[in-house]
C-alpha cells in the first residue's frame, strides 16, 4: 500500500495578468513533502520561489494543478472550506520590518491566533504568549512593546512565534534570514531547527543562499524560470549536482580559496530571453553544454537514481551522454 504524502503539489501553474499581458511565474511544478521533513527551495531572484510558496498556502490561486495537504485538495476549496485549514499552514515572511503590524503590541500580535481559534481569558492569553516568547528566545516582559522597539532579529523571532501560535503542521519560511546580519542569521536558523525537531513540523525553506539551505534542509529543489530543474536529498545534491544551473549556484558559494572550487564556472551574464526558449530548454541560452535537442524540446524532470529519488531535467543527463 502506497502512503499519501503529507503535502503533494501536482502540476501547479500560476500566472499573473497585467493589462493584456500574462506572465506565468510557476510552470507545471510537482513536488512532495513528507511529515516532519524540510524541503529547501532555491533559485535566483524572480524564478518563482515565493509565488510557489504563496500558491501552496492559497494566497495566490493557481491556474491549474492541485495542492494536496494530507490528501485534501486545497486548490479546489472555496473560501469557507479553506478557512478550516488555515491554522494548519503558516508563513514566515522575508521582511520582519514589514510583516508585523506597527500599531499592535507583541501581546496583541501573538494572542490574535488564540482569540480567533478559541475563547480564552486574558490571564490564559498572557500565559500562552509568555510560553511562545520563551520558546522563541524572547523576554516575556517585553510583550507590551511595539515592533519598532525590537531589533531585526527579535522581530523575526516574533514573526516565528506568530506562525507557531496557531499550532501548524506546515510552515513555509520565505527568505526568513536574508535581511539579517550573519551572526543573527545563525541564531534564527538554530531556532528554526530546534522548533522543527521539537514540534515535528513540515517546512518549506525558501532561499537563494545554498549554504543556508544545506544547513536546515533534508531535501532540495532547484528552481529556474518557474520550473523545478533538479531535486533530491541535500547531501547528494551537494556531492553530485547534475544540472548545469545547480552547478552554477554551487560555484557561487564563497570559499576561502576560489582556486579549489570543484564546480564548473558557467557564464551567467547572458540575459534570459524567453523568445529563445519557447520550444526548448529554459536554460539553453546560458548553458555551455547545449545540444541541438536543447533548442527544440523541453527536458522532462526524470529520476536518475531510484535509491535516492534524485531527479533532473536535462537532456545531457537524461540521454546518458
Amino acid at each position: 500500500m502506497i502512503s499519501t504524502p503529507f503535502l503533494h503539489v501536482k502540476n501547479l501553474t500560476v500566472s499573473y495578468k497585467k493589462g493584456k499581458t500574462v506572465f506565468t511565474a510557476v510552470k507545471n511544478v510537482s513536488l512532495t513533502l513528507e511529515q516532519g521533513k524540510t524541503l529547501g527551495l532555491v533559485g535566483e531572484s524572480g524564478c518563482g520561489k515565493t509565488t510557489l510558496g504563496r500558491s501552496i498556502l492559497q494566497f495566490h490561486k493557481n491556474d491549474s494543478g492541485q495542492v494536496l495537504l494530507q490528501g485534501n485538495d486545497l486548490s479546489a476549496m472555496n473560501t469557507a472550506s479553506l478557512k478550516r485549514y488555515r491554522p494548519l499552514m503558516q508563513m514566515i515572511f522575508q521582511n520582519p520590518y514589514r510583516s508585523l503590524n506597527p500599531r499592535m503590541t507583541v501581546l496583541d500580535i501573538l494572542s490574535e491566533p488564540f482569540r480567533i481559534k478559541e475563547r480564552i481569558s486574558q490571564k490564559d492569553c498572557i500565559q500562552k504568549v509568555s510560553e511562545l516568547m520563551l520558546n522563541t528566545g524572547l523576554d516575556p516582559f517585553m510583550m507590551r512593546k511595539f515592533p519598532h522597539e525590537f531589533s531585526g532579529g527579535q522581530r523575526q523571532r516574533i514573526a516565528i512565534a506568530r506562525a507557531l501560535a496557531a499550532d501548524p503542521l506546515l510552515v513555509i519560511a520565505d527568505e526568513p534570514v536574508s535581511s539579517l546580519d550573519v551572526s543573527v542569521q545563525a541564531q534564527i536558523l538554530n531556532l528554526l531547527r530546534e522548533i522543527h525537531e521539537k514540534m515535528n513540523l513540515s517546512m518549506i525553506f525558501i532561499s537563494h543562499d545554498l549554504s543556508v539551505v544545506r544547513y536546515i534542509s533534508d531535501d532540495i529543489a532547484v528552481m529556474y524560470q518557474g520550473k523545478i530543474v533538479e531535486k533530491g536529498p541535500c547531501d547528494r545534491l551537494f556531492s553530485n549536482p547534475l544540472h548545469p544551473y545547480t552547478k552554477t549556484l554551487l560555484s557561487a558559494i564563497p570559499v576561502a580559496d576560489p582556486s579549489k572550487s570543484f564546480y564548473t564556472k558557467i557564464d551567467i551574464e547572458n540575459e534570459f530571453n524567453p523568445e529563445e526558449t519557447k520550444r526548448g530548454c529554459l536554460y539553453s541560452n546560458r548553458c555551455p553544454f547545449i545540444m541541438d535537442i536543447c533548442k527544440e524540446a523541453e527536458p522532462a524532470l526524470e529520476t536518475v537514481d531510484n535509491n535516492s529519488n534524485h531527479e533532473c531535467a536535462c537532456h545531457l543527463i537524461n540521454s546518458g551522454s
